[in-house]
Parts: C-alpha cells; structure tokens; sequence
C-alpha cells in the first residue's frame, strides 16, 4: 500500500489521450480526451475531435499535458494467429509475407488463446514521431490500433460479449480477453456507452483507454508500439518525475524537521523564561524576607534600647499570665510595661516601667488570687510578684486588688 502510494505519488496526476486516424484520403482525424487522477477517484475531463492536415491537428493538441496516442486506419496491418510465444523475424514474415525487422514496427497483443499482430512502416511512425518533436509534445506512449481498450473493458456497460463502437468489433471471453477483433468499417455500439456511471461518446473510448493506460502506467501492463524513441523519452520523463518527488520529498522532510526545531526551541525558550521569571521573583521574595528580617531585628533592637520590648512578645505575657487565672477572679486590667504617670515629662526610655506587668481584678475568694500568685511564680520568666493593694470593693462580700510582676 505504502509503494503504491509513493508511485502514484511519483508519476501523473493527468494525463491526455490522443487517436490520431489516418483516413485513406492522407487526412487525419484526431479525438482527444483528459483523464485527472484525485486521491483514487479518476475524472474525465476536457473531450475535443477535429479534422485536417497533420500540422492542423497538431495545432490543436495542448502541450503542457503529457501524452499518449493510439495510431488506426490507413497504413496499419492487423493479424491474428496461435499464441505460440514471442515471435522471430521469419516468424513474422510468415504472417506478413515480404515482412522486413529493418522496415516495420512490430506491436504484439495477447488475447484469449490468440496474439493479434500490429504492424507499421518506420518511415510512417518516424514522420509522425517528428511532427510531434517539432510542436514539443510530450508523447510518452504509443499504440497501435484499439487496442488499449483491453485496459478499460471491464469498466464498459456491455450485454453478452462483444463491443461494437467507432467501426472496431471486439469479442471477448467472460474475463475480458479479446477472442477476435475486427475492422467494421460503418460499426456502432447499439447502446450509449458509459464507463462506470459517466456517459461517453463511443468516438472517444479509444482516446479516454489510452490515457487511461497512461496515467496508471505504474500499475499496468501496458499495451505499446516498442520504438526506442519513445521509450528513452518515457524513461527519462519517469526519472525526472522520480527526482522531483524525492526533491520535495526531502524538502518536506527538512521543513518539517525545522519547524519540530522551531516547536522545540520556543517550547524550552518559554519553559527558561518561566523559570528564570521564577528565579528572579524567588530571590526578591528571599531579599525581601531578608530585609524585613534586618529590619525587624533593627526595630527590636531599638524597642530594647528604649526599654520597650524585652524579648518576650506582649500577646505571649498576656496569654501565659490569663492561662493560670482561677474562675474565682475576674480581671479588670493588665498593663505591660504601663506608664509611670509621675515622669510624664521625662525622657521617652524612662516613660514606659519596662519589665513590669500591673494586674488588676476583683475576687470573692482571697484563697484563689494566693493560688494564681503561686501559679505564675513557678513561671521561668517571672522574676517577682508583689501585692501592691487587697481591699473590699463596693459590692459587699468583694475585694479588689492590685499586684505588680517583674520579668
């Protein structure tokens, strides 16, 4: 599948037929038919006949498309005889008596259990050949008779076992190998001809049958006059064929490989800019977390020296010195570090009784306020506890009290 793939891919995506009929009065009747190749789907294309001199013809053939050309009527001898293998030069001239290998092209077509021998003066296929290199026409395959028609008689809407079209009457076996051919002149198919499901004129099923065996020339065995010309041209044209597809081919291949590079490049390329966004914002964070380290230590540092802060946070004293309260007290205040009310007018550092912490609570029960001193002295920061005021409160059977603790 994948060789097959890369043939077609090589060789055409279209071709052109060409009849060329040489009537007996020297002038030529030429039909033309187009054949493009899509994926596996085959089109007809642009059909054209006309009539006239040789160079008339010629005229009105395109040169940009490549070409294959049967060759009937005038000139062309045609025989059937017993397959018996390939034939010699007496062989020959048995069939065709005064037979000369240096005078004639030879052409041989297999039939059921038959060969049908075609063949042509040189001087009649070389006149023509030059009439073609003159107009720069690309011919690569040429054939005598109707006999490519084989390539396509599968696809033709016949009844019982014979074709009649254009003057040609072809009997076939039920695997389409021709039994006999004949030339009628004034013959005619009885039914439309369509091939597959598209209608075609039964003067162009010669022409459509050898592009057809043109543009699938990879993948048949093709039925052709043997002249060297022809043969070197058709060789050269599929090794150049050949070249430009690998041309393209490794050029594709290289786009490809760059833009996977390019893909990759920027994938990374985006992938280092994210990280080194990343680096960079996590070592502000680090010199930021830095700074307000420094900076935290500095404002301790001078919270200490105005007597402020000694090293233990307020919401930490407040919390351990609650914790131990009996539910018998009920605090009224707690002042870290409270203002000496006396030395209003002093300097800032002896404002503040740093170190020192004011309770104040009322208590039904002088035995708990005993216990919670007791409690907070086993503290490992308190250094001391005194009671600075006990004394009944104006709610009767209440005390209220006030005690001062160093840390």
């Amino acid at each position: 599948m994948i060789r097959s793939s890369i043939q077609k891919a090589q060789w055409l995506s279209s071709s052109m037929g060409v009849e060329i009929a040489m009537e007996m009065d020297g002038t030529v009747t030429c039909t033309m038919c187009t054949l493009t190749l899509e994926k596996n789907s085959l089109t007809i294309g642009e059909k054209k006949d006309c009539k006239g001199s040789l160079d008339e013809v010629l005229a009105t053939i395109p040169v940009s498309t490549p070409i294959a050309f049967s060759l009937t009527g005038k000139g062309i001898l045609t025989k059937k005889i017993e397959a018996i293998g390939e034939l010699n030069a007496q062989q020959l001239s048995e069939v065709f008596p005064n037979f000369k290998s240096e005078s004639f092209y030879v052409q041989q077509f297999s039939g059921d259990e038959n060969v049908f021998i075609s063949i042509i003066r040189k001087e009649q296929i070389d006149d023509l050949l030059e009439a073609f290199k003159f107009t720069k026409h690309k011919v690569l395959s040429l054939t005598l008779g109707p006999f490519a028609v084989s390539q396509v008689l599968s696809q033709i809407n016949t009844y019982g076992q014979e074709l009649c079209f254009s003057g040609h009457r072809i009997n076939y076996t039920e695997d389409f190998k021709w039994r006999d051919y004949k030339s009628s002149p004034g013959a005619m198919a009885e039914f439309p001809i369509k091939v597959e499901q598209e209608k075609l004129s039964e003067e162009y099923l010669i022409a459509y049958a050898t592009a057809f065996q043109l543009i699938l020339y990879p993948r048949l065995i093709t039925i052709e006059l043997p002249v060297s010309e022809i043969s070197d041209r058709l060789e050269d044209f599929t090794q150049k064929q050949q070249f430009r597809f690998r041309l393209v081919a490794i050029l594709g291949f290289f786009f490809v490989l760059l833009l996977a590079n390019f893909i990759v490049f920027s994938t990374y390329r985006a992938e280092n800019e994210s990280l080194n966004r990343r680096v960079n914002l996590q070592s502000s964070s680090a010199e930021n977390l830095q700074m307000l380290e420094k900076k935290t230590a500095q404002q301790q540092e001078r919270l200490t020296v105005l007597g402020w802060y000694l090293g233990l946070p307020y919401g930490w004293l407040a919390d351990q010195v609650s914790s131990d309260m009996p539910a018998a007290i009920e605090l009224t205040e707690l002042s870290v570090s409270p203002v000496k009310q006396a030395e209003g007018n002093a300097e800032r550092k002896e404002i503040y009784q740093s170190g020192k912490i004011i309770i104040k609570g009322l208590t039904g029960d002088p035995i708990a306020v005993n216990e919670w001193i007791y409690k907070l002295k086993g503290r490992e920061w308190v250094q001391q506890i005194q009671m600075q005021r006990f004394s009944p409160a104006e709610e009767e059977g209440i005390q209220e009290f006030e005690m001062s603790l160093r840390y």
